[in-house]
C-alpha cells in the first residue's frame, strides 16, 4: 500500500505541469499588451501570417485578427509620415510674341510738307487767306505769314487731307513730304526723367538729414543741377509731343505776272521828216563863247 501512493504523487504533479502549460493564452491579444515584443515579433514576420502547426494545417488560433499600424512609441522613433504629391498646378499660358507689347509703344511721327504754288498776282491774298481758312477749320493755326509764304500747323490726323486741299489752290510748282520718327528718343527721355525725379527725392531726404553747413551746400549744388536736368528734359518731351501732334506745312507762293494787252498804231505810210544833223561846236568856239579872253584880263 506504500508503493502506490509515491507513484500517486508522481502523476499528479505531471497532470498539474500540463494542466498549467495549456492555460497560456493562444490568441494575439497576448502580446497585444507587450508593445516591445509585439513591435520585433511584427519585424521578424512572426505575427505577419497564421504559424503553420504540425500536421501542415494553419492554425486559425494563432493567426492575428490584424497586424495594425505600429505605435510611435515603439523603439523611441517617431512614426513615420505619409508622403503625398501636390496636385499639378496648370503652367500660365504663354502669349505669342506677335501680341506680347502690341500696343505697349506708340510710334511717334512728325510730319513735315512744303508746298511751292503759282497763283494769278490777282487772287494772292485772297488764296492765302483761303489756305488759313483751310488750317483753322481743321483744327490747326497759322504759325507764321508773310506776303508770300505761309506755316501752318494742322493736327497729324488730317495732315494728309489739308496737303490735298491746300495742293488745288493753285498750280503745284513742287511738293515735299517728310517724316521724323521720335519714338526712341521720346521713350528714352521718359526714362531718364524717371530716373532723375528718383534722385532729386533721395536728394532732398539727404538735404533735410544734413546738419553741417559745408555737407548743405554741396547738396543744395547738386539738387540744383538735377533739377536743371529735369527742367531741359521735360521741355524737350513737351516739344517732341507738340510736334508729333501738329504737323508742319510751309506754302510758298509765287505770283503769275499780271498779262497787260500791247497795242501798236496801224503804220499809214506817211513818211517821216528827218532830222537835221547835229552840228558839234570846236573847241575854239567854246572858249570864244565862254570868254576866256575876259576871264584872263580879269586880274588886270
Amino acid at each position: 500500500m506504500r508503493a502506490p501512493i509515491p507513484l500517486l504523487c508522481l502523476i499528479f504533479a505531471s497532470t498539474s505541469a500540463c494542466a498549467a502549460k495549456h492555460s497560456a493564452p493562444n490568441s494575439p491579444d497576448y502580446y497585444d499588451s507587450y508593445p516591445g515584443d509585439a513591435a520585433m515579433r511584427a519585424d521578424d514576420g512572426s505575427l505577419a501570417g497564421p504559424a503553420p502547426t504540425a500536421g501542415g494545417a494553419p492554425s486559425v488560433e494563432m493567426a492575428p485578427a490584424s497586424t495594425g499600424a505600429l505605435p510611435s512609441s515603439v523603439f523611441g522613433a517617431p512614426a513615420p509620415t505619409q508622403i503625398t504629391a501636390a496636385p499639378d498646378q496648370a503652367e500660365p499660358a504663354i502669349e505669342p510674341l506677335d501680341t506680347v507689347g502690341a500696343d505697349a509703344v506708340d510710334q511717334m511721327l512728325i510730319f513735315t510738307g512744303q508746298l511751292a504754288i503759282k497763283v494769278d498776282f490777282s487772287v494772292t491774298a485772297k488764296t492765302i487767306d483761303t489756305a488759313v481758312g483751310l488750317a483753322v477749320s481743321s483744327g490747326g493755326y497759322v504759325a507764321q505769314m508773310t506776303d508770300t509764304t505761309l506755316t501752318l500747323r494742322v493736327p497729324s490726323k488730317r495732315f494728309r487731307k489739308v496737303m490735298s486741299q491746300l495742293e488745288g489752290l493753285g498750280d503745284v510748282l513742287s511738293r515735299a513730304v517728310q517724316a521724323l520718327d521720335v519714338s526712341e528718343e521720346y521713350h528714352d527721355l521718359q526714362v531718364q526723367l524717371d530716373n532723375l525725379k528718383a534722385t532729386r527725392g533721395r536728394i532732398e531726404k539727404l538735404l533735410a538729414q544734413s546738419k553741417d553747413l559745408a555737407q548743405i551746400l554741396t547738396v543744395e549744388k547738386e539738387l540744383q543741377r538735377v533739377t536743371a536736368e529735369i527742367d531741359h528734359i521735360e521741355g524737350r518731351i513737351r516739344l517732341l509731343s507738340s510736334q508729333a501732334a501738329f504737323s508742319t506745312i510751309s506754302i510758298a507762293f509765287s505770283e503769275r505776272p499780271e498779262q497787260r494787252e500791247v497795242k501798236i498804231a496801224a503804220d499809214d505810210g506817211a513818211s517821216t521828216p528827218a532830222s537835221p544833223p547835229r552840228t558839234l561846236s570846236t573847241s575854239a568856239d567854246w572858249i570864244s563863247n565862254v570868254g576866256v579872253n575876259s576871264l584872263m584880263n580879269f586880274g588886270n
